[in-house]
């Protein structure tokens, strides 16, 4: 009878926080909507537009990773099945949690104190404040955000700039103020909508698409026009094939990020938000927390509401002069910096309804939620083949991909392999399966050959074998966490010579 009573209380409970976030949808549609239109999933609870997002994230990747393939293919493997059935299970308990957590991390006042991270905590006992005295200071500065904010409401209204645009790209009114807290603050929500996202190949996915947005946003930086610099200015080309994925899950109208931002930190430059959010993402999935930029931080940077054609200037995937051009020759960056930003790759995933690259740079959803040295590993040490060879959308994979599909792009592949005039080769012939069958799965292709020592591209291949940890390889990444926070410095502060450190306090810089 106990049992049975609880079940009840649970369902209703279930039903009445359907209900308290059940507004009527304001008929903006959501992204992949039309794609899943038809699904079973679509008659789950109720039409508010956040929740749509949220649920459609989850149906996505259990779309599209041949998660019923995998299920009703009687060959595969116990291990198979269970991995994909996570997919099948999380319709009613993880996609309800996921938009429970996320509506009332969004729903906090806006001027409320994160708690602190670790090293701020630490300071405020060292001084040994007092919790009245706290309590004092949080109250002080929750009433000063609380003016700033109806200062910014009241300002919209007039411009008509904030709150009603569906583009995600408005003024070019730079931040007015960007205090420790507020960094902090940001670093705390990410990590709160972070674990909100149950399912691991989402939370990838979410992870990796921040860092992409803030890195498609500072590699349309070209030192050589002075006219038109670009770089870290709040935007980039949403109808532009190399940029797709960022307007339809990462910043579109719904999307966990853009809610973040305007729910909570509208008063900031977007392009210094982006920055953040990725500063933010980058700690917390290093490996204890070691790579922590917010010393490096520096904001002032301005939006732009157009950038037409910048993404003409990012690097295309066809290989290394593609890298040259876009980290060298237009950013003005060495090789090592280069290798440095495309470490990044360890984390998130491609998707081939929008770059057309499914996959992961590393091994599991779960390892590209770890910001490391992996990717170079995976690239040195596997047998990596060509894939969709005489299409656009080719790359290479290894392994089987029964269980997760694996992907480098050829300009990852560049940075080792010479494969200017042919692709058609393996990174190791001589990787077998344990059935004894070559991993290259193609027994005809050749063995993908090195640069020679004189060549210019050699310092790419050094750095790898440097972020490695040498030819034989180390469990430490501080020479990857190193030479990534100089790259990304620089990268981020590329055309701006008046940033500043972050404030102590923003009532007295007012």
């Amino acid at each position: 009878m106990r049992h049975i009573l609880l079940v009840i209380l649970t369902q209703l409970a279930y039903w009445m926080a359907l209900a308290e976030n059940g507004d009527e949808s304001p008929g903006i549609p959501c992204p992949f909507a039309s794609r899943f239109a038809s699904s079973s999933w679509s008659d789950i609870a109720h039409n508010d537009a956040l929740d749509d997002h949220i649920r459609n994230m989850y149906q996505y990747y259990y779309e599209s990773n041949n998660v019923r393939d995998v299920i009703e293919d009687g060959s595969s493997g116990a291990a198979d099945v269970a991995n994909a059935s996570r997919y099948r299970n999380v319709s009613d308990t993880d996609i309800h949690d996921s938009i429970t957590d996320v509506s009332r991390i969004l729903k906090r006042n806006k001027g409320s104190e994160p708690r602190a991270r670790g090293r701020m905590k630490k300071t405020t006992k060292k001084h040994g404040t007092s919790s009245s005295r706290q309590k004092k200071e949080t109250n002080k500065r929750t009433k000063s955000t609380s003016k700033r904010n109806k200062k910014t409401k009241k300002r919209g209204k007039k411009t008509g700039k904030r709150g009603k645009r569906t583009s995600g790209f408005g003024s070019s009114t730079p931040s007015r103020c960007f205090s420790n807290s507020t960094y902090d603050s940001i670093d705390n929500d990410i990590a709160l909508l972070k674990k909100a996202i149950r399912d691991s190949v989402t939370r990838s996915h979410f992870l990796g698409g921040i860092v992409r947005l803030a890195a498609h946003d500072f590699m349309d930086f070209d030192k050589r026009d002075r006219s038109n610099l670009m770089g870290s200015d709040g935007c980039f080309d949403e109808t532009h094939p190399t940029n797709k994925g960022l307007p339809e899950s990462v910043w579109c109208k719904n999307c966990l990020l853009r809610r973040l931002y305007e729910e909570r930190y509208s008063s900031l430059s977007r392009a210094d938000f982006w920055i953040a959010a990725a500063n933010a993402v980058i700690r917390q999935t290093s490996e204890k927390n070691a790579l922590d930029l917010k010393d490096t931080f520096r904001w002032g940077r301005k939006d732009k509401a157009t950038c037409r054609h910048s993404a003409d200037r990012l690097p295309e995937a066809a290989g290394c002069k593609d890298v040259e051009s876009a980290f060298l020759t237009r950013m003005g960056l060495e090789w090592r910096d280069a290798v440095a930003l495309m470490g990044a790759h360890s984390l998130g995933r491609g998707s081939a309804d929008f770059s057309g690259h499914e996959g992961t740079w590393v091994d599991t959803a779960v390892d590209a939620q770890v910001f490391d040295k992996q990717y170079y590993e995976e690239l040195v040490f596997n047998a990596w083949r060509p894939r969709n060879v005489g299409l656009e959308t080719q790359d290479f994979t290894t392994g089987n991909n029964k269980r997760n599909e694996r992907v480098m792009l050829n300009t990852d592949i560049c940075l080792v392999f010479d494969i200017d005039d042919d692709i058609q080769c393996c990174t190791k012939t001589d990787e077998l399966f344990q059935g004894g069958q070559s991993k290259c799965i193609d027994d005809s292709l050749r063995q993908c050959p090195l640069y020679p020592k004189g060549d210019p591209r050699w310092q790419a291949t050094n750095a790898v074998v440097e972020y490695i940890g040498g030819t034989k390889g180390s469990k430490s990444n501080d020479n990857f966490y190193a030479a990534f926070s100089e790259a990304w410095a620089k990268a981020t502060m590329n055309g701006w010579n008046d940033l500043k450190e972050l404030s102590e306090d923003c009532e007295s810089s007012e």
